[in-house]
């Protein structure tokens, strides 16, 4: 249900969004207004693609959802993926400043997450596979949707209480990866995080730690 839910919200903003007219990108740009939308792997499959987004009102695009396999960050369906992400990296050419980012996790996609910040060496492996996609398919960044650190959420979900820490720690090696690339190419990637408002989910976390190394929440 929870799952439905979630998915049919993002169906209806997207389509709300399709109908707005066109804004000038630069008023946004001047006011430092962040414009974040999520696009999952489905809407493609039901007619929705990537073309007839209002890619000149984004910032930056989420892709949902990517998994963890092995330890590592893995699109969940290869070819499907493959296609789709061309097709959100080819919106650079109506809105040349627009971030593509890859999102992992979710409800249905969580179950690792414990188990690759609870090490520094798995932390370590998870960013650079991160790292390693998002050169692979020209992408801006990656954005982490754990449900949930700590707490758990669907059935099978990995948590433990060490999550509350060890997420900030898989951020902060998460950041530096993805920083020592920048040093090296000159580009900006983005790392942000999907969360919540309620104390359920901040309590289960550290909020002004884990902020120190996103982009944005």
């Amino acid at each position: 249900m929870q799952k439905t839910r979630r998915l049919t919200l993002l169906l209806i903003l997207l389509l709300l969004l399709s109908s707005l007219p066109a804004a000038p990108r630069a008023a946004a740009a001047e006011a430092g207004d962040r414009v974040v939308g999520y696009y999952a792997a489905w809407a493609a499959r039901q007619g929705y693609t990537p073309d007839k987004l209002p890619a000149e009102q984004f910032t930056q695009i989420n892709y949902a959802f990517a998994r963890i396999e092995n330890g590592r960050l893995a699109l969940d369906d290869p070819e499907g993926d493959r296609k789709t992400l061309r097709e959100l990296t080819a919106l650079r050419k109506r809105n040349p400043e627009l971030k593509i980012v890859l999102s992992v996790g979710g409800w249905d996609e969580s179950t690792w997450f414990s188990d690759v910040a609870s090490s520094p060496a798995q932390r370590e492996t998870f960013a650079r596979s991160c790292l390693d996609l998002i050169r692979e398919h020209g992408l801006d960044g990656v954005d982490l949707d754990w449900e949930y650190p700590v707490s758990g959420g669907a059935a099978g979900v990995i948590h433990r209480p060490q999550d509350r820490e060890n997420f900030t720690r898989l951020l902060q090696a998460s950041r530096k990866t993805l920083d020592s690339q920048s040093r090296r190419d000159g580009r900006d990637y983005v790392l942000s995080i999907a969360g919540a408002a309620g104390s359920g989910y901040l309590n289960c976390i550290e909020p002004r730690a884990g902020a120190e190394s996103v982009d944005h929440v």
